[in-house]
């Protein structure tokens, strides 16, 4: 899909400068537009869809200062000249939860390049993260209310679920995960017939 930025309307871009409306349509803010998660500026809190002015001149000069070049445009008088202005892109509009985890997860990225003895663990993005804190959360509420009964296998369906959200296979198919009272290491594998993780002496073969 190709990267659709700028202001429609030329009449409300008459606000800003030849140069400023050219910066504003150009891949450059595309780019800058999704790495902050922003499609839309809105011109009050009042407007449900979009990111605040506040929120968004934030975003837009954490990214300037990790990516731009000179001093930053967004002042928030820019930033909301946009919002103004109608400005947009076909970018979605990340929650803050959302842009905060992959900002973290680029951050060390950036951090960690070029060291060639620290291993980089899988990147993990926000909808994975989420799987984990809504099973957690739903494991929490499930046994404490007590209400196990509503699962025919209470013990084995949150074992499944939480192994496949934490991606347990992915990340420790070469590691023991357990050390059993006699101190031998089991893996986790997966049993295809019966439909379920195990614990082996064995690692699964791939």
């Amino acid at each position: 899909m190709p990267l659709i930025v700028g202001i429609k309307d030329e009449d409300k871009a008459e606000i800003f400068t030849e140069d400023e409306r050219k910066f504003l349509a150009s891949f450059n803010m595309g780019m800058i537009a999704m790495s902050a998660g922003i499609g839309r500026v809105k011109k009050n809190e009042d407007e449900r869809y979009g990111i605040s002015v506040d929120v968004a001149t934030d975003r837009f000069n954490l990214v300037w200062s990790m990516y731009g070049k000179g001093d930053s445009p967004f002042t928030t008088e820019f930033v909301q000249k946009m919002a103004d202005a109608e400005w947009s892109s076909n970018v979605g509009n990340e929650k803050d939860e959302a842009f905060a985890h992959r900002m973290k997860e680029s951050l060390f990225d950036e951090a960690v390049r070029g060291y060639d003895n620290i291993k980089r663990p899988y990147r993990q993005t926000w909808e994975d993260k989420k799987k984990q804190i809504d099973m957690i959360k739903s494991f929490i509420g499930i046994y404490l209310s007590g209400e196990t009964y509503y699962y025919d296998d209470f013990v084995k369906t949150m074992v499944n679920e939480i192994a496949d959200v934490f991606n347990m296979n992915g990340e420790l198919q070469y590691k023991p995960i357990y050390h059993n009272s006699n101190n031998t290491p089991l893996y986790l594998v997966w049993d295809e017939k019966e439909d379920e993780w195990k614990l082996s002496k064995t690692k699964e073969e791939w």
